[in-house]
C-alpha cells in the first residue's frame, strides 16, 4: 500500500472512532433519569408556559428508549479525497427535539453533539495521523 493510501486509511479510522464517540454521547445525553411521570409531577419543566425550560434541555430523558435507542452511524467513506459519515436519530420524534413544538421548547442536542464531535474529531484523527506517523517512520 503506498503512503497516500496508508495516510487516507488513518484518516478514515480517526472519523469513524470520532462518529463512534460521538454516538455514545448521544446516547449518554438521550438517558437522562425523568419518566413521563416524573416530568408530570414537575409541571412538565420544557414547556413553553414557562417562559423558559426549567431542566437543561440538551438531556433528553430516556422515557421509552426508542429515541435513545435510534442513534446510528452511517458508513464512513471517502470519495474524491473527502471523507464524510454522520451520526443520525431517525426516530420520529428526533424533528419535534429539534425544533420544538408550540408546546415544547426545542431541545439542542444537536449543537451540543456538533460541539462534541469537532473535537472528537480533532484529536481523533491526529492520534491516529501520529500512529500511522511512527509506523511510516520505523520502516
Amino acid at each position: 500500500m503506498d503512503v497516500i493510501e496508508e495516510f487516507n486509511r488513518a484518516c478514515l479510522r480517526g472519523v469513524t472512532l470520532a462518529l463512534e464517540a460521538c454516538r455514545a454521547e448521544a446516547i449518554r445525553q438521550s438517558s437522562g433519569p425523568y419518566s413521563q411521570a416524573d416530568l408530570n409531577r414537575m409541571d412538565n419543566p420544557y414547556a413553553r408556559r414557562h417562559g423558559r425550560p426549567l431542566l437543561d434541555p440538551a438531556t433528553i430523558n430516556v422515557q421509552s428508549g426508542q429515541f435513545r435507542s435510534a442513534w446510528a452511524v452511517s458508513s464512513v467513506v471517502m470519495q474524491l479525497g473527502q471523507i464524510s459519515g454522520e451520526l443520525r436519530n431517525d426516530d420520529f420524534v428526533a424533528d419535534f427535539m429539534a425544533r420544538g413544538t408550540r408546546f415544547m421548547f426545542a431541545r439542542p442536542i444537536q449543537r451540543e453533539l456538533e460541539d462534541y464531535l469537532a473535537v472528537e474529531m480533532e484529536s481523533r484523527i491526529a492520534a491516529e495521523l501520529e500512529r500511522w506517523g511512527a509506523q511510516e517512520y520505523r520502516l
